[in-house]
C-alpha cells in the first residue's frame, strides 16, 4: 500500500493531469466552435473554393496546402477541413465549380450555333473558346498542368467535365467535313491545336505583355486574338467553292 505522502503525490499529479486534459479538451472545443462559426458564415464554402480553384490553377494540386488555402480566405484550416475531408475532394469540387461557370457563360451562345451552317458555327465556337479562355484562365493553367502530369486527376477530369466539351467540338469538325466544306483532318489533333492557341495567350500573360505591350486580357486583344484563331485554323482547311 501507498503510503500518505507517496498518495498525496499522486493525487496532485493525477489533479494537474486532469486539469491539462480538460484545458486541452476545452481548447479543441472552442477551436470546433470557431470553425463551426465561420463555417455557417454565408458563402465561406464558396469564399474557399474560389480560392482553391486560383491557387490550384497558378501553383498545381502538389504545391497547394490546405492551410495555405484557409489562408488566403481568413479562416482557419479546420474550416477547410470541416467542408472538404481531403485535399483531393477540394480540387475536384473546385473544378466542379470552375465548369459550372463555364456551362453558365456558354450556355447563350450555344442557343445560336443550331441556326448557322457548319463553317460558321466552326467560327462562332472557336471565337468562344477565346473568350472563355480570357474570362476563366483558370481553366487554360489547369488543363495545362494536368495534361503534362496525367494520372488520377487527369482522367477525372477528362471523364466528368472535359470530354462533353470535347466531344461538342470533334462533332463540329466531322460534320462541316462531311458536308464538303472542310478539308478532312483529324478532329482530336485540331482540338488540341485550337485549345492551345485560345488558352496559351493568357497562360503566359506576363510574357504576352511584355511582347506586345498591352494585357492579353484587354478586349481588343481578346477580339484580335480570336479573329487570329479562325483566320489561322481554317482558311487553310476551308475548300474553296465551285461556280460563280
Amino acid at each position: 500500500m501507498m503510503n500518505a505522502a507517496v498518495a498525496a503525490r499522486v493525487d496532485r499529479t493525477g489533479s494537474r493531469l486532469g486539469m491539462a486534459i480538460a484545458k486541452r479538451l476545452v481548447a479543441e472545443r472552442r477551436r470546433e466552435g470557431s470553425a463551426k462559426d465561420a463555417a455557417a458564415r454565408p458563402g465561406t464554402r464558396d469564399r474557399l473554393l474560389s480560392a482553391a480553384l486560383s491557387l490550384f490553377a497558378d501553383r498545381g494540386f502538389d504545391s497547394v496546402t490546405t492551410a495555405e488555402i484557409a489562408l488566403a480566405c481568413g479562416v482557419s484550416q479546420s474550416v477547410v477541413l470541416y467542408y472538404f475531408t481531403t485535399k483531393d475532394q477540394l480540387w475536384r469540387e473546385a473544378m466542379r465549380l470552375l465548369f459550372d461557370r463555364l456551362t453558365r457563360e456558354r450556355a447563350p451562345r450555344i442557343d445560336i450555333l443550331s441556326d448557322l451552317d457548319e463553317i460558321s458555327r466552326l467560327k462562332v465556337t472557336l471565337r468562344s473558346m477565346v473568350q472563355t479562355a480570357a474570362r476563366f484562365p483558370e481553366l487554360g493553367r489547369v488543363v495545362m498542368r494536368e495534361g503534362a502530369v496525367g494520372g488520377e486527376r487527369l482522367d477525372w477530369l477528362h471523364a466528368e467535365l472535359l470530354a462533353p466539351h470535347y466531344e461538342t467540338l470533334t462533332r463540329f469538325f466531322t460534320e462541316a467535313a462531311a458536308s464538303g466544306k472542310l478539308k478532312p483532318c483529324s478532329p482530336s489533333m485540331a482540338m488540341i491545336m485550337i485549345q492551345s492557341a485560345a488558352s496559351m495567350l493568357f497562360n503566359l500573360a506576363p510574357l504576352v505583355e511584355t511582347l506586345i505591350g498591352r494585357s492579353p486580357f484587354d478586349a481588343e486583344v481578346v477580339e484580335e486574338q480570336s479573329n487570329l484563331l479562325v483566320e489561322i485554323m481554317l482558311t487553310g482547311l476551308v475548300l474553296p467553292t465551285t461556280g460563280g
